[in-house]
């Protein structure tokens, strides 16, 4: 009987010597068999590594995110180990030991054989496209990799290639497509303000104008314009590249090193966190590839459910400013003001993204 594709015998997957990029590519390293990528597995990865003699698995590296284990299967290598601020350890480890490196310890590890025997380990890791890694031992490694970007702890066949460049042009998350409005889309834009001109004009001015078509698309025009030059990225929120819900955007009015976060939904599909998936890719596209160290959300505080995001993605509310917000009738009300720093963000949540050159950004 065939075996069904969930299951796969080791000998059968291909073995590959690793290797770091250029110019980091005079070393190899292990060898192992992907028995994650094989198996189907989406969430984990699954390494068998052969370790020849005066090899190791990688440089010593701590993680963020993602939780890693490791088991010796033969051999007796040498487990590598910096905590924070501290001085190198090693132990020599026999088969059977069984290791645990928790994220976000930031204890930094890598094993090493350093018998005259080779060993043989399985190493099991999380993935996470938010991932961030310390490079303790590497500084060169780490300030190229932060920079280029294009290596990841685990193999991923649609990286980011490294040559990207913000803004992002397209950003897809579980449920969403996340793009620049484009002029094919103004009939559809002039639709959604239509069918939401009470809904959204509760709140917004320009939510209650009456526009026509030919309005809609000299705003969709105006907005190119802007993301073209930085100034405002606007997005369209979609359910599939062409069925709009709503708009998103970033907008430079809280300094050189931070961005606000607009947006409005469709009355139908309110209350069912497209919202807040969209601001928590911004969020981490803002702090990990953008680099910035401020992300708020404005809003009135009297608007229940745009006040209800940011609270749900760990916004802390630092005050409120006096006639900072336009309202629906047009006067200058008080805002509510929700912030959050870069080391504040974390996310697991599912994210691509690309450059306007469809170059993968994240």
């Amino acid at each position: 009987m065939p075996l069904p594709p969930f299951v796969v015998r080791s000998a059968a997957v291909p073995e590959t010597e690793g290797a770091y990029p250029a110019p980091f590519d005079d070393e190899k390293l292990s060898l192992g068999r992907d028995l994650g990528t094989a198996a189907g597995s989406r969430r984990l990865g699954a390494w068998r590594e052969r370790l020849l003699p005066g090899r190791r698995t990688s440089f010593t590296h701590a993680h963020v995110r993602e939780e890693e284990l490791l088991y010796v299967l033969a051999g007796r290598p040498s487990l590598r180990w910096i905590e924070p601020g501290q001085e190198a350890q090693e132990v020599e480890l026999q088969p059977g030991d069984f290791v645990s490196f928790p994220a976000g310890t930031g204890v930094a590890h890598c094993v090493w054989n350093r018998a005259d025997v080779e060993a043989e380990l399985l190493v099991v890791g999380e993935r996470h496209t938010s991932e961030r890694t310390h490079y303790p031992e590497e500084p060169l490694f780490e300030a190229w990799r932060d920079d280029a970007r294009p290596h990841r702890a685990w193999p991923d066949p649609v990286r980011p290639v490294g040559d990207a460049r913000w803004p992002a042009a397209r950003i897809e998350t579980e449920r969403l497509i996340i793009r620049p409005w484009e002029p094919a889309d103004a009939w559809d834009l002039w639709a959604l303000r239509e069918a939401n001109r009470e809904h959204v004009g509760r709140w917004l001015a320009w939510g209650r104008e009456t526009a026509d078509v030919d309005e809609v698309l000299s705003d969709i025009r105006g907005y190119q314009v802007r993301f073209a030059e930085r100034r405002d990225l606007v997005y369209g929120v979609f359910l599939g590249d062409h069925q709009p819900i709503g708009g998103i955007g970033l907008h430079k009015r809280v300094g050189p090193e931070g961005l606000e976060i607009g947006y409005w939904i469709d009355h139908a599909h309110e209350g069912r966190g497209f919202v807040t998936e969209a601001s928590a890719a911004l969020c981490t596209l803002v702090f990990e590839v953008r680099r910035l160290k401020l992300v708020e959300i404005h809003c009135e505080p009297d608007n229940v459910r745009s006040a209800a995001v940011p609270l749900r993605l760990g916004f802390t509310r630092t005050g409120t400013l006096p006639a900072r917000h336009v309202n629906a009738a047009g006067d200058a009300v008080p805002s509510a003001v929700f912030s959050l720093l870069a080391h504040e963000w974390q996310s697991d949540r599912p994210l691509k993204a690309w450059d306007s050159l469809g170059r993968r950004l994240y």
